[in-house]
C-alpha cells in the first residue's frame, strides 16, 4: 500500500505513540537477533551469501519500520542528513564490534568466530533504532502539520 499524502492520517492519541515506538523497538531486537544467528554461519566460504542475506533482512526491517509509521514523510534536510550520519555510525560501530572480538580472540581463540555475528547484530540494532527515530520524527511532523491545518482552516 503506497503512502498517499492526500489521504487522511490515522489519528492516534499521544499515549499510543510511545507504545508503537516500544513495539517497533522490540521488533528491531528480534531482527537483530535473527541477523546475529545468520552471522554464526560456520562456513567462511559462504561469507558473501551471509552478508547478502543479512543486508536483505536489514532492508526488510527498514521497510517494516517505515510501514508501521504509515510511511510518514515531510523530513527536513537536516533530519535526512542526521539519518545518513546515523547509518554511517551504525557501519562504524558494527566494524568496531568485529574488531573488538578479533582482538579478544587473541586471548580466547573461540571468540573470533563470533565477530561477524556481533558486527551484524550491532549494525542491525543501530540501523533499526535510527530508522525508528527518523520515522517517529516524520510522523510527529506530519501529525503536527495536520493539526495546524485543522485549527487554521
Amino acid at each position: 500500500m503506497a503512502y498517499n499524502s492526500a489521504a487522511p492520517l490515522i489519528s492516534l492519541s499521544s499515549s499510543s505513540i510511545p507504545q508503537r515506538y516500544r513495539a517497533i523497538q522490540s521488533m528491531v531486537v528480534d531482527y537483530a537477533l535473527g541477523v546475529a544467528i545468520i552471522g554464526l554461519n560456520p562456513f567462511r566460504s559462504w561469507l558473501m551469501l551471509t552478508l547478502c542475506i543479512a543486508g536483505i533482512i536489514i532492508l526488510k526491517m527498514m521497510w517494516d519500520i517505515r510501514r508501521k509509521w504509515h510511511f510518514a514523510g515531510r523530513h527536513r534536510v537536516l533530519a535526512i542528513a542526521g539519518y545518513l550520519f546515523n547509518l554511517l555510525g551504525a557501519l562504524t560501530m558494527g566494524f568496531m564490534a568485529l574488531l573488538t572480538l578479533i582482538f579478544i580472540g587473541v586471548v580466547f581463540p573461540v571468540m573470533t568466530r563470533f565477530g561477524l555475528s556481533a558486527a551484524l547484530m550491532t549494525l542491525t540494532w543501530i540501523v533499526g533504532a535510527a530508522t525508528n527515530q527518523f520515522f517517529l520524527n516524520g510522523y510527529l511532523s506530519v501529525e503536527g502539520a495536520s493539526e495546524k491545518g485543522e485549527n487554521n482552516g
